[in-house]
């Protein structure tokens, strides 16, 4: 009987065990069940949290000139309800500029500024040239976009009032003001969207350039970048703390990028590519703000490259790169400049000449610099020489016409002793034509069936041996000189 029990018991416990793992299998799908069903209601629920927030509706590349931000500005702006204005401030236009610190030589400036960087005051006298300059830039975006036919936007007088010494509430209004111009059948007003540039200049700042081993930083440029670092600190901390602002750090290599602003902007004579340079103070700093980086040789690379750097750019603002056309027009823009820099570099770049040096020419062209050739081979002949309004020229001025070689009469002068751009000097033979040697400027022989000056036709007579222009008995002093030259065009 007692084995009996026994046995009874232990079916029954048998019975529980297995009851036991039956529940524990099934808590374990219902528990599974669960996690998948809220994982599956975690997007929903950040999506909608992310819409209460408000997406980014303005995209910021911080970067600097010479990077290639306007190329991808430009393929950005191929998206429907994406309206890309470049810099919204510029060279004598400054969002914020503090004084001049004691080591710079006073009487610089001219700059109209909004606001004062020291106080964070407002400078309402400012506001009349940034106005007409962002007014352009918003009349010639949309209609670049929407055709020359559009209505003209409202004034951009509306972008000042009650204005704070804040970058992303400012780029915000413009923003809006943008979109207040775009139809609904063209963009829907929730996803409009603007791209701007952010550089250091905007600040007072500049990126320190060594185009030389021997360039450095002067004590005025050192002390100016403090205080521009300041506020640009300040204004990337405010970008980031928009949720209306998506910011885009655009990079490039920095010895590219310099010798970009030296091809294009600089006056510089020469531009060394044999030694490194690192990335600027201010694209230091602007590491720790932005919300993604990208490196503009890997757009530049292929196809597939530039898909991910618009992708990537337009997933900031949540804006679909699927829009009908939109990859390929803006693909082919950007593997447009891609070949275009190819083509510069296999012939004008640091990158296929690393241990080169690159000289500025006589006529503003950038070549590599040829220690073997006479340097007459590199700069037109610098014999003086009359220009068309009488003025003489030496070379190399930017526009001069060189002597023909082949005029026997075109003896090499050499330059005068003195500073020829010094009007003070009556020695210089700039101020005075008649005491040019002859050799140089012998008269033209007289025509009896041309009353006029032989000059005036400079077809008739080479310009190495343009003779003086007539004395005018009402002035003494001769013809007007210019020792610069005809304005380059």
């Amino acid at each position: 009987m007692l084995l009996f029990s026994v046995l009874i018991l232990g079916v029954a416990l048998k019975a529980d065990e297995e009851q036991a793992a039956l529940l524990q299998r099934k808590h374990a799908v219902d528990d599974e069940a669960a996690s998948a069903k809220e994982a599956a209601e975690k997007p929903a629920a950040a999506s909608d949290a992310a819409a209460a927030k408000g997406r980014a509706q303005v995209l910021v590349m911080v970067s600097d000139h010479g990077s290639g931000t306007s190329n991808l500005e430009k393929a950005l702006g191929t998206h429907p309800c994406m309206f890309s204005l470049g810099e919204t401030f510029g060279t004598k236009l400054l969002w914020s500029k503090g004084k001049d610190p004691a080591e710079c030589t006073p009487g610089r400036g001219g700059e109209f500024v909004l606001f004062d960087a020291d106080s964070g005051n407002f400078n309402p006298g400012s506001v009349p040239p940034i106005e007409k300059e962002i007014a352009g830039s918003i009349e010639d975006c949309l209609s670049n976009n929407l055709g020359k036919d559009r209505s003209p936007i409202d004034s951009a007088h509306s972008l000042f009032p009650g204005l704070q010494y804040n970058l992303a509430d400012y780029y915000v209004r413009v923003r809006d003001l943008v979109c207040k111009g775009v139809p609904a059948d063209v963009c829907p007003p929730s996803d409009c969207t603007i791209s701007v540039k952010m550089f250091p200049a905007h600040v007072d700042g500049k990126a320190v350039e060594q185009f030389t081993k021997a360039d450095v930083a002067t004590e005025c440029t050192r002390k100016k970048n403090e205080k521009a670092m300041e506020a640009w600190k300040k204004e990337l901390g405010n970008l980031k703390q928009n949720p209306k602002i998506a910011t885009l750090k655009v990079t490039r290599n920095e010895r590219d990028r310099q010798f970009s602003t030296f091809h294009r902007f600089g006056i510089d004579p020469e531009f060394d590519c044999s030694f490194p340079r690192p990335p600027s103070s201010f694209a230091t700093a602007s590491k720790a703000y932005a919300d993604v980086e990208i490196q503009n040789e890997n757009c530049w690379a292929d196809a597939p490259g530039a898909e991910k750097c618009l992708r990537d750019a337009l997933q900031l603002v949540n804006l679909s790169a699927e829009s009908k056309g939109f990859l390929q027009a803006a693909t082919e823009v950007i593997i447009g400049q891609s070949t275009n820099t190819k083509q510069e570099i296999a012939t004008e770049s640091c990158s296929t000449s690393p241990a080169a040096t690159f000289k500025r020419m006589a006529n503003g062209e950038v070549h590599e610099k040829d220690d073997t050739v006479q340097v007459a081979d590199q700069v037109p002949d610098c014999t003086p020489h009359r220009l068309p309004d009488y003025s003489w020229s030496w070379c190399p001025a930017v526009g001069a016409v060189p002597a023909p070689l082949n005029v026997p009469e075109a003896v090499a002068a050499p330059a005068p002793a003195e500073d020829p751009e010094d009007p003070e000097d009556p020695e210089d033979p700039e101020e005075d034509p008649e005491l040019v040697p002859e050799a140089i400027v012998s008269p033209a022989p007289e025509d009896p069936e041309d009353p006029e000056d032989p000059e005036e036709d400079p077809e008739l007579v080479p310009e190495a041996i343009v003779s003086p222009a007539p004395e005018d008995p009402e002035d003494p002093e001769g013809p007007e000189v210019s020792p610069e030259g005809p304005e380059d065009p």
